[in-house]
Protein backbone atom coordinates (compact mmCIF):
# COMPACT_ATOMS: atom_id res chain seq x y z
CA UNK A 1 0.00 0.00 0.00
CA UNK A 2 2.64 2.58 1.36
CA UNK A 3 4.62 1.58 -2.23
CA UNK A 4 1.75 2.26 -4.01
CA UNK A 5 0.85 5.29 -2.67
CA UNK A 6 4.21 6.80 -3.02
CA UNK A 7 4.30 5.50 -6.70
CA UNK A 8 0.82 7.35 -6.79
CA UNK A 9 2.14 10.76 -6.20
CA UNK A 10 4.31 11.41 -9.58
CA UNK A 11 1.19 10.13 -11.33
CA UNK A 12 -1.83 11.91 -9.76
CA UNK A 13 -0.32 14.76 -8.20
CA UNK A 14 -2.43 16.66 -5.67
CA UNK A 15 -5.37 14.38 -5.74
CA UNK A 16 -3.47 11.50 -4.22
CA UNK A 17 -1.44 13.69 -1.64
CA UNK A 18 -4.77 15.13 -0.43
CA UNK A 19 -6.48 12.12 -0.28
CA UNK A 20 -3.66 10.41 1.20
CA UNK A 21 -3.22 13.24 4.22
CA UNK A 22 -7.16 13.18 5.26
CA UNK A 23 -7.30 9.56 5.46
CA UNK A 24 -4.30 9.41 7.85
CA UNK A 25 -5.88 12.27 9.99
CA UNK A 26 -8.96 9.79 10.48
CA UNK A 27 -6.58 6.91 11.97
CA UNK A 28 -5.66 4.97 8.43
CA UNK A 29 -2.03 3.68 8.70
CA UNK A 30 -1.09 5.76 5.45
CA UNK A 31 2.63 7.24 5.08
CA UNK A 32 1.23 10.61 4.75
CA UNK A 33 4.27 12.51 6.25
CA UNK A 34 6.71 10.42 3.79
CA UNK A 35 4.06 12.06 0.67
CA UNK A 36 4.76 15.41 2.08
CA UNK A 37 8.56 14.67 1.85
CA UNK A 38 7.98 13.23 -1.49
CA UNK A 39 5.92 16.49 -2.50
CA UNK A 40 8.56 18.93 -1.33
CA UNK A 41 10.91 17.25 -3.71
CA UNK A 42 8.66 17.50 -6.20
CA UNK A 43 8.39 21.05 -5.32
CA UNK A 44 12.11 21.75 -5.43
CA UNK A 45 12.35 19.53 -8.98
CA UNK A 46 9.59 21.76 -10.73
CA UNK A 47 7.21 19.09 -11.06
CA UNK A 48 4.40 20.46 -8.56
CA UNK A 49 3.68 23.65 -8.12
CA UNK A 50 4.58 25.41 -4.63
CA UNK A 51 1.65 27.15 -3.51
CA UNK A 52 -1.04 24.53 -4.71
CA UNK A 53 0.53 21.99 -3.06
CA UNK A 54 1.42 23.80 0.37
CA UNK A 55 -2.52 24.66 0.42
CA UNK A 56 -3.62 20.88 -0.84
CA UNK A 57 -1.41 19.37 2.08
CA UNK A 58 -2.55 22.37 4.79
CA UNK A 59 -6.22 21.93 3.50
CA UNK A 60 -6.49 18.24 3.31
CA UNK A 61 -5.17 17.76 6.97
CA UNK A 62 -7.59 20.14 8.45
CA UNK A 63 -10.32 18.80 6.77
CA UNK A 64 -9.38 15.34 8.46
CA UNK A 65 -8.83 16.45 11.43
CA UNK A 66 -12.11 17.99 11.96
CA UNK A 67 -13.71 14.74 10.37
CA UNK A 68 -12.28 13.32 13.09
CA UNK A 69 -13.42 15.43 15.30
CA UNK A 70 -16.95 15.38 14.60
CA UNK A 71 -17.05 11.23 14.44
CA UNK A 72 -15.74 11.46 18.24
CA UNK A 73 -19.01 14.30 18.71
CA UNK A 74 -21.31 12.02 16.99
CA UNK A 75 -20.32 8.36 18.49
CA UNK A 76 -19.14 10.30 22.35
CA UNK A 77 -22.43 8.30 23.61
CA UNK A 78 -21.25 4.93 22.27
CA UNK A 79 -17.40 5.95 22.96
CA UNK A 80 -17.94 6.84 26.40
CA UNK A 81 -19.87 3.69 27.27
CA UNK A 82 -16.63 1.56 25.55
CA UNK A 83 -13.73 3.18 28.03
CA UNK A 84 -13.73 5.74 30.60
CA UNK A 85 -10.28 6.60 28.79
CA UNK A 86 -12.26 8.94 26.40
CA UNK A 87 -13.95 10.92 28.76
CA UNK A 88 -10.50 11.10 31.13
CA UNK A 89 -8.83 12.76 27.59
CA UNK A 90 -11.34 14.54 26.88
CA UNK A 91 -11.47 16.27 30.23
CA UNK A 92 -7.81 16.84 29.90
CA UNK A 93 -8.07 18.45 26.71
CA UNK A 94 -11.00 20.80 27.76
CA UNK A 95 -8.88 21.83 31.06
CA UNK A 96 -5.48 21.96 29.33
CA UNK A 97 -5.08 20.06 26.20
CA UNK A 98 -3.96 23.12 23.57
CA UNK A 99 -0.60 21.61 23.71
CA UNK A 100 -1.81 18.15 23.68
CA UNK A 101 -3.55 19.07 20.34
CA UNK A 102 -0.74 21.44 18.70
CA UNK A 103 1.88 18.88 19.43
CA UNK A 104 -0.08 15.74 18.10
CA UNK A 105 -0.13 17.49 14.68
CA UNK A 106 3.25 17.15 14.16
CA UNK A 107 5.50 16.11 16.78
CA UNK A 108 3.46 12.90 18.25
CA UNK A 109 1.68 12.96 15.53
CA UNK A 110 0.47 9.29 15.55
CA UNK A 111 -1.54 10.61 18.78
CA UNK A 112 -3.55 12.72 16.51
CA UNK A 113 -6.40 10.51 15.17
CA UNK A 114 -6.69 9.51 18.47
CA UNK A 115 -7.17 13.16 20.33
CA UNK A 116 -9.36 14.22 17.45
CA UNK A 117 -11.89 11.41 18.12
CA UNK A 118 -10.87 11.81 22.04
CA UNK A 119 -11.55 15.96 21.84
CA UNK A 120 -15.12 15.17 20.04
CA UNK A 121 -16.43 12.48 21.72
CA UNK A 122 -15.02 14.43 24.99
CA UNK A 123 -16.95 17.38 24.62
CA UNK A 124 -14.26 19.52 23.89
CA UNK A 125 -15.21 22.90 21.74
CA UNK A 126 -14.38 23.31 18.55
CA UNK A 127 -13.30 27.03 18.99
CA UNK A 128 -10.41 25.59 21.68
CA UNK A 129 -9.15 22.58 19.33
CA UNK A 130 -8.99 24.82 16.06
CA UNK A 131 -5.85 27.13 17.08
CA UNK A 132 -3.70 24.85 18.10
CA UNK A 133 -4.73 22.25 15.45
CA UNK A 134 -3.92 24.75 12.80
CA UNK A 135 -1.09 26.35 14.47
CA UNK A 136 0.14 22.41 14.60
CA UNK A 137 -0.61 21.61 10.57
CA UNK A 138 1.05 24.68 9.08
CA UNK A 139 4.45 23.29 11.63
CA UNK A 140 3.74 19.92 9.80
CA UNK A 141 3.15 20.89 6.51
CA UNK A 142 6.07 23.18 6.65
CA UNK A 143 8.05 21.54 8.10
CA UNK A 144 7.94 18.35 5.91
CA UNK A 145 7.75 20.13 2.53
CA UNK A 146 10.73 22.16 3.27
CA UNK A 147 12.58 19.07 4.21
CA UNK A 148 11.84 17.44 1.51
CA UNK A 149 12.84 19.94 -1.12
CA UNK A 150 15.89 20.83 1.07
CA UNK A 151 16.73 17.18 1.36
CA UNK A 152 14.75 15.35 -1.56
CA UNK A 153 18.55 13.41 -2.28
CA UNK A 154 18.30 11.54 0.70
CA UNK A 155 14.48 10.93 0.93
CA UNK A 156 14.53 7.63 2.64
CA UNK A 157 17.16 8.24 5.50
CA UNK A 158 15.42 11.33 6.09
CA UNK A 159 12.24 9.53 6.85
CA UNK A 160 13.89 7.12 8.67
CA UNK A 161 15.21 9.79 10.94
CA UNK A 162 12.03 11.49 11.25
CA UNK A 163 9.92 8.28 11.96
CA UNK A 164 12.75 7.56 14.68
CA UNK A 165 12.34 11.20 16.39
CA UNK A 166 8.93 11.14 16.26
CA UNK A 167 8.51 7.03 17.52
CA UNK A 168 10.54 8.46 20.45
CA UNK A 169 8.49 11.33 21.14
CA UNK A 170 5.45 9.46 21.26
CA UNK A 171 6.75 6.68 23.40
CA UNK A 172 8.12 8.89 25.86
CA UNK A 173 4.79 10.78 25.47
CA UNK A 174 2.76 7.45 26.15
CA UNK A 175 5.01 6.75 29.07
CA UNK A 176 4.41 10.07 31.05
CA UNK A 177 1.14 9.64 30.81
CA UNK A 178 0.69 6.41 32.31
CA UNK A 179 3.06 7.39 35.05
CA UNK A 180 0.41 9.76 35.29
CA UNK A 181 -2.66 7.91 35.47
CA UNK A 182 -0.90 5.24 37.45
CA UNK A 183 -0.17 7.97 39.70
CA UNK A 184 -3.70 8.85 40.11
CA UNK A 185 -5.10 5.27 40.52
CA UNK A 186 -2.80 4.82 43.57
CA UNK A 187 -3.87 8.35 45.03
CA UNK A 188 -6.98 7.63 44.98
CA UNK A 189 -6.72 3.87 46.03
CA UNK A 190 -4.97 5.82 49.45
CA UNK A 191 -8.06 7.85 49.76
CA UNK A 192 -10.59 4.92 49.57
CA UNK A 193 -8.62 2.89 52.18
CA UNK A 194 -8.06 5.92 54.72
CA UNK A 195 -11.89 6.43 54.06
CA UNK A 196 -12.59 2.67 54.86
CA UNK A 197 -10.36 2.92 57.88
CA UNK A 198 -11.58 6.20 59.03
CA UNK A 199 -14.87 5.00 58.97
Amino acid sequence: MTDWLLAALPTYGLPALSASIFLACLGVPLPASMMLLLSGAFVASGDLPFVQTVLTAFGSAVIGDNTGFLLGRHASGFLARQTEAIQKVGTYLQERGAWAIFLSRWLVAPLGPAINLAAGAGAVSWRRLLAPELAGEVIWVGLYISLGAAFGHALTMLSDALSTVIGLATSLTLMALAIRLLRQHRARNRKSVAFGQGS
